[in-house]
């Protein structure tokens, strides 16, 4: 391993997210300052960082830990004297490029089947998801208060019965 990273030219890219996934990091910045919210957003974050696997299920783990949500919204509490990130919620943004080419169906229908195992995953966590479809972009960048409202509502604490 370390021979093919020292023969291969590596660079950094200039961004990992996209055009239309800046626009939601501005949106929820924009909540964030407004609310004075104590959760943090994590764009592109693997399934690995937040979701454990039963140890005898390796399978499970290496085939879908390296899975990503585009964000990952996560509250920011201090346990034992250390702050942890507890994951409150999961935003998916579907573009339109989502489903790649509508020509072809096999694409398409492996993305479906992706999706619905990110969503069973989500729900076996009781982290709720937010799909953002690309139509419904405009209506969340001019202030959508449900959304908003939705991701301030994060910021309070659960309480414990």
């Amino acid at each position: 391993m370390l021979e093919l990273v020292k023969d291969t030219d590596i660079k950094a890219k200039a961004t990992f997210i996209n055009d239309k996934e800046k626009e939601v990091c501005k949106i929820l910045s924009q909540i964030k300052k407004d609310s004075q919210a104590d959760w943090l957003y994590h764009p592109q974050t693997p399934f690995s960082s937040f979701i454990n696997t039963a140890p005898d299920n390796k399978e499970l783990f290496f085939k879908y830990g390296y899975w990503y949500v585009d964000f990952l919204i996560a509250r920011q509490t201090e346990k034992n004297g250390y702050f942890i990130f507890e994951p409150k919620c999961v935003i998916e943004y579907y573009g339109t490029g989502h489903y790649g080419d509508e020509k072809n169906d096999f694409t398409r229908k492996s993305v479906e089947r992706r999706d619905k195992i990110k969503r069973l995953f989500l729900e076996k966590l009781g982290i709720p998801i937010l799909v953002i479809k690309n139509a419904d972009n405009k209506t969340l960048a001019s202030g959508c208060k449900a959304f908003n409202l939705s991701l301030i509502h994060i910021s309070e604490p659960t309480r414990q019965e």
